[in-house]
């Protein structure tokens, strides 16, 4: 999996908001899917990609970190957006 992560604005609509992570420069994310093992909004969204897919995901907080964020780089309550590219499956 290819992505790019951004904190959704939305005060700005359109606007993907600030970007926060890219496997861009790194080797590709490679995740067990539908297990739990990644966001909420991964385990459903990636589960109807087809191969080679690229995709805008939009999620709500629920969807991704919830009420407690993420290791500073993610706020509490914060939706997402994710640019991503379903690269390969095992």
């Amino acid at each position: 999996m290819e992505y790019t992560g951004y904190l959704k604005d939305v005060t700005q609509p359109g606007n993907k908001g600030a970007m926060f992570d890219s496997s861009a420069g790194r080797e590709d994310l490679v995740v067990q899917i539908g297990v739990g093992r990644v966001i909420k909004g991964w385990d459903v969204a990636v589960l109807d990609m087809k191969l080679g897919e690229r995709a805008t995901l939009e999620m709500t907080s629920d969807y991704a970190y919830g009420e407690h964020g993420f290791g500073g780089h993610i706020p509490p309550r914060a939706d997402l957006i994710f640019d991503a590219c379903l690269k390969g499956i095992k």
